[in-house]
């Protein structure tokens, strides 16, 4: 089903993060919203986005991580910082992948 619909807007996050064991992630996550927001407010969820992605990053293990990404578990962390801001359809976590150090 497609997501992104006229009067809506999506707002896309990429993160890259070490986490508690030493690992390197990056978590690609989209909020898509209930109707168009303008420029401040898409800012202001993507600063809160970031923020729970930073802070779960650093408390988490790798396995804490990807176990939280499928099950839903961060992206209702996210929905309940963004909610405030702006009405939320749906977050969606689309991408989780491991980045190699030199």
């Amino acid at each position: 089903r497609r997501n992104v619909k006229r009067r809506r807007s999506i707002i896309t996050v990429t993160r890259t993060f070490q986490t508690k064991d030493g690992k390197n992630i990056q978590l690609t996550a989209h909020t898509f919203t209930a109707r168009k927001i303008d420029t401040s407010k898409k800012d202001a969820i993507r600063k809160n986005m970031m923020d729970v992605l930073d802070r779960s990053g650093k408390a988490n293990t790798f396995e804490n991580i990807v176990q939280k990404a499928l099950f839903g578990n961060l992206a209702a962390d996210i929905f309940k910082e963004v909610k405030g801001i702006v009405p939320v359809k749906r977050i969606e976590i689309s991408k989780c992948e491991i980045i190699r150090g030199k």
